[in-house]
C-alpha cells in the first residue's frame, strides 16, 4: 500500500519501510515523512493496516445497477475496438493478396530478365515483398490469438467489482497496484476512530460521471 496509504493528518502518502526487532526478525511499518505534520515519524504496523484494509474490502458492495452499466461500457468499448480491428484485418488481407500478385509477377520477370543487373533489382524487390508478407502474416496470427472473449471479460470484470478483495489476495504486485488505483485513486486513509476509509466513488466512475448523477454512490458499506 506504499504510495496509496495516506496520513490521516496531512493527507500526504506515507512511506513503507522495514525494520528489525531485537531478535533479528524483520517487520514492516508505514510512517509519515512530512516534517511539518504532527504525525511525523509515528509508525503504523503493516500487518495491522493490511488486515484492516482486507476487512474493509470485504464490506464493500456494488449497487446492482452499476454491474449492468459496466457491462454496457465494456460492450460499447469493444464494439468500437472490434470495428477498427475488422477494418485493419481487411486491409491486411487485401495487402497480402496484392503482395502475392506482385511476387508472382516478379518471379516471371526474373525468369525472363535479359541481364544480371536487372535480375538483381528484381531480387531486391522480391526480398522486400517477402519480408513484408512474413511480417503481416505473423502480426495477423498474433492478433487472432489475442482476440478477446467479451462475455468472459464481462463476467471477470463483474466478479472483480463484486469482490475487490480477490485482486488484493493475488500474489501479484501489478494486480494489487491496479486495484488501489482503479478503485480508490490511491487514496487510502486510516484514522483512529473510523479505521480504514476509502473514496465512495471509484476512480473509474469519474470517466463516465457526465452520464450519471454524481450524487449516486457505487459502494455501499
Amino acid at each position: 500500500m506504499r504510495g496509496s496509504l495516506r496520513c490521516e493528518c496531512c493527507k500526504q502518502p506515507m512511506t513503507g519501510s522495514p525494520s528489525r526487532n531485537k531478535i533479528g526478525n524483520y517487520y514492516f511499518y508505514y510512517t509519515c515523512r512530512n516534517r511539518v505534520c504532527e504525525q511525523y515519524g509515528k509508525s503504523l504496523n503493516n500487518k495491522k493496516i493490511n488486515g484492516d484494509f482486507c476487512e474493509h474490502l470485504k464490506r464493500l458492495k456494488m449497487e446492482e445497477y452499476w454491474l449492468d452499466f459496466l457491462e454496457d461500457v465494456i460492450k460499447d468499448v469493444w464494439s468500437s475496438k472490434e470495428s477498427a480491428l475488422i477494418n485493419q484485418e481487411a486491409e491486411q488481407t487485401k495487402r497480402l493478396r496484392a503482395i502475392a500478385e506482385e511476387i508472382k509477377t516478379l518471379k516471371e520477370k526474373i525468369c525472363n530478365a535479359s541481364s544480371d543487373s536487372i535480375v538483381e533489382i528484381y531480387m531486391e524487390k522480391l526480398e522486400s515483398l517477402t519480408e513484408e508478407k512474413d511480417t503481416l502474416e505473423v502480426g495477423m496470427k498474433m492478433a487472432e490469438s489475442q482476440k478477446i472473449n467479451v462475455e468472459k471479460l464481462i463476467t471477470n470484470t463483474k466478479s472483480i467489482f463484486l469482490n475487490p478483495l480477490c485482486l488484493r489476495e493475488k500474489n501479484n504486485l501489478k494486480f494489487k497496484k491496479l486495484m488501489l488505483s482503479v478503485f480508490f485513486s490511491n487514496e487510502i486513509f486510516r484514522d483512529k476512530k473510523n479505521g480504514i476509509q476509502t473514496p465512495c466513488i471509484p476512480l473509474i466512475y469519474s470517466l463516465f460521471s457526465d452520464k450519471f448523477d454524481k450524487s449516486s454512490l457505487w459502494w455501499v458499506i
